[in-house]
């Protein structure tokens, strides 16, 4: 098959030196004979609500053997999915570039490989592999860094996850053995998150070859540029710490039309149990050793086959920690590849920006320490969430009668609060907490002065949110600001200039999904709002906070329609024992929050959700199914500290990262949850009801790093197995310069 692709090249070479461009018709770019589109990638390219990875094939025909190649293929393809992205696999088979393999592809691309079927395809090799595939199907081809980075741009793809790049190879100023992906990442603009370049490269020549090509070469929450299973001390010309940074130059990449693409090096993680430093010492050795068996055999061993014979040595003088290293890196350039094209999807769509919307109560909290000392902050149910929801990034609502400076303080975390209705004074909520570390209340009061004067504002505040609603069913205008996104007069924000802390950018579009978040501290007449002018009808989602076991029977109403109950479990026995298809059923005692949320969530198709403090939290499906998410860890922390807002600051968070970082999959609410948990251990362990710590920065590192989130499995035609996780890092937070 080599020589007669190589016969086939070069016989074509003439007629091939066309852009790749033309391999898809310009009338059809993902529907053209030589580029094909898996179904699951054109959707996501033409929605533009998922982020994509692209992965390249090389690293499973010639860089792992089979099976073990099929097995890393799918961790890999399971990490990007976690996370909300989508898969895309590129090979060449079947007459056409596929970009996006089927679970049948994926396994006949692995044992071609195994059978010596498979052609090493660099871009110059693109479109005589493919011809030749049209004749002899049982051939495939599978692409390296440039073919991919290629294809990427063609594809309209930003964002590729390899292992390390090629470069200039050691005694390249007599051979001239210099990769094509050096060349081809300064044509195309994308993102290439890979574990550097290669360490048996030259590594400071390959970095001024990167420079030549205009390539843009950023060090992944480190000043130092990584090398390829070894750590390099060589300075990268440019930092980036979080997905966002990476994202905001895609997005200024293209706003500019430039041409050249990026490398996003990411360290090594000594605290990973693939990377100890014996591990790493022996591939360091093994390195070492293999180039300099090249070295002797550089006559021998040259051009593309050089780096396989480089990296088959290195695997056999490291006896196979190398090729442990080797899937280990790559399926944690997958998990960040996949962050950074969540969040350039996310920057893509910045017009249709999912909505938060919290309706509910607002109140001011103390905390009382029996020590004595006292703390005194912002609180309410509907407000911690908006708070927590905010801070994570996500873009919220507010809807509650509440005093001007709790209004301003949303605000300027950019909550919407046109619709709030502005009070002197309000409910006063009291908890009296032992000193010792983050224990639940030992007795709580809450305190309104205003009585039904405060019931009546917020039942004119949910109206006021109600109106403005059926702007959007009336139909709403095409461009300007979001229907939720009403000029706010007590806004402080108005005279802020852009890029100032108070400063937002209106959305362009309208926004049509949202997560409808009511506590149970609202006026009766306030449900039947909601319920018949707000949710009914439209595809938002509405969540439940019952809040506290005396007020969680007036949701009951609304369980029908939601499609998640977030109570603790005082407060599901409470449910169970006033509605109509359960307070019949047994004799509800304190402790059966187990049975209660199961019978509620089967009776009422709704997911609940029962927080248990520091034992976690209980999800239980609509079907009745349990699970059991455990926190990361027991709050421990110097008194005095309270766990009031910390079930809010879990509910906010989680929310955001619902719909920010997992796009609204249900399947993901596990992992959204987990992240929630996260958040609430940093507010029990404050006196504050919303820990300031939280922001969207956080909330991607938390998703990227958390150490014990739960891996859901999903369909789909990459089907992945579960990833590989990580263990928590905590980086200096840097800013990128300008």
């Amino acid at each position: 098959c080599k020589e007669e692709m190589a016969r086939l090249s070069g016989r074509l070479s003439g007629r091939l030196s066309t852009p790749l461009r033309r391999l898809s018709s310009s009338s059809s770019r993902g529907g053209g004979p030589w580029l094909r589109m898996y179904p699951e990638v054109a959707e996501a390219l033409r929605t533009k609500r998922r982020g994509i990875v692209a992965l390249e094939s090389t690293i499973l025909t010639h860089g792992l053997p089979y099976p073990r190649s099929l097995e890393a293929a799918k961790a890999i393809i399971g990490t990007i999915r976690d996370r909300g992205a989508v898969p895309a696999t590129i090979a060449i088979m079947d007459g056409a570039v596929q970009v996006g393999l089927s679970v049948e592809q994926l396994e006949r691309l692995c044992e071609s490989g195994e059978r010596g079927e498979a052609i090493k395809c660099s871009k110059r090799d693109v479109a005589a592999v493919a011809a030749l595939t049209r004749r002899k199907r049982r051939v495939v081809g599978s692409t390296t860094v440039a073919a991919t980075v290629a294809i990427c741009a063609e594809a309209g793809i930003s964002v590729f996850a390899t292992g390390g790049i090629g470069g200039v190879h050691v005694g390249a100023d007599e051979s001239w053995d210099v990769s094509a992906d050096l060349v081809e990442l300064g044509r195309s603009p994308v993102a290439v998150v890979c574990a550097g370049c290669k360490s048996v490269l030259d590594v400071p020549k390959t970095l001024e070859c990167l420079e030549t090509h205009g390539v843009a070469v950023f060090g992944y929450g480190t000043d130092n540029f990584a090398t390829f299973y070894t750590t390099s001390k060589r300075e990268a010309p440019l930092r980036a710490d979080r997905p966002s940074d990476i994202a905001a130059w895609i997005e200024a990449t293209k706003a500019m039309n430039l041409k050249g693409g990026c490398v996003v090096a990411v360290p090594h993680r000594s605290d990973e149990q693939h990377h100890s430093d014996e591990s790493l010492a022996i591939v360091d050795e093994a390195v070492r050793r293999a180039l300099e068996e090249a070295s002797a055999a550089l006559t021998k061993v040259r051009g593309k086959e050089a780096t396989p014979w480089l990296l088959k040595r290195i695997d056999e003088l490291s006896k196979g920690r190398s090729t442990e290293e080797n899937v280990a890196l790559v399926t944690r350039n997958a998990a960040v590849a996949a962050a950074v094209a969540q969040a350039a999807s996310r920057s893509a769509t910045s017009g249709l920006h999912p909505r938060v919307v919290a309706i509910g109560s607002s109140s001011f909290d103390v905390v009382s320490f029996k020590s004595g000392s006292n703390a005194h902050c912002h609180g309410g149910v509907a407000r911690n969430v908006a708070e927590a929801a905010a801070r994570a990034g996500a873009d919220v609502s507010f809807v509650s009668a509440a005093p001007h400076d709790i209004q301003q303080h949303l605000r300027n975390l950019g909550v919407d609060c046109a619709s709030c209705v502005t009070v002197e004074g309000g409910p006063t909520y009291v908890a009296v907490v032992d000193d010792r570390n983050c224990p639940p209340a030992l007795a709580y009061e809450q305190f309104d002065p205003r009585g039904d004067d405060y019931a009546r504002d917020q039942l004119s505040a949910v109206r006021a949110y109600s109106l403005r609603r059926r702007k959007k069913t009336a139909g709403a205008p095409q461009g300007g600001k979001n229907d939720d996104d009403d000029e706010d007069p007590n806004d402080d924000r108005a005279a802020s200039p852009p890029g100032s802390p108070g400063a937002t950018t209106a959305p362009s579009q309208s926004s049509h999904r949202r997560v409808v978040i009511v506590d149970a501290d609202l006026p009766d007449e306030a449900f039947e709002v909601i319920l018949a002018s707000i949710v009914e009808g439209s595809d938002d989602e509405l969540w439940l906070d019952p809040t506290t076991p005396e007020k969680a029977p007036r949701t009951n109403r609304l369980l029908d329609r939601a499609s998640l109950c977030f109570p603790n479990s005082q407060e599901v026995v409470a449910m169970a024992r006033t509605h109509p298809l359960s307070k019949d059923t047994r004799d509800w005692a304190d402790g059966d929050y187990d049975a209660a949320a199961v019978t509620l969530a089967t009776a009422t198709k709704t997911t609940f959700v029962v927080t248990r403090g520091t034992d976690g939290v209980l999800v239980v499906s609509p079907d009745g199914a349990k699970t059991h998410l455990a926190p990361e860890h027991v709050v421990t922390a110097p008194a005095p500290a309270s766990a009031v807002g910390a079930g809010d600051t879990l509910l906010g968070v989680a929310v955001a990262a619902y719909v920010r970082i997992f796009d609204f999959r249900k399947d993901l609410l596990p992992r959204a949850l987990a992240l929630g948990m996260r958040a609430a251990e940093l507010t029990a362990a404050s006196p504050s009801t919303v820990h300031a710590a939280i922001s969207p920065a956080w909330l991607e590192e938390a998703a990227l790093f958390a150490e014990s989130l739960p891996l859901p499995t999903d369909g789909g035609g990459e089907r992945g197995g579960n990833s590989t996780t990580t263990n928590r890092t905590r980086r200096k937070e840097k800013k990128l310069d300008e």
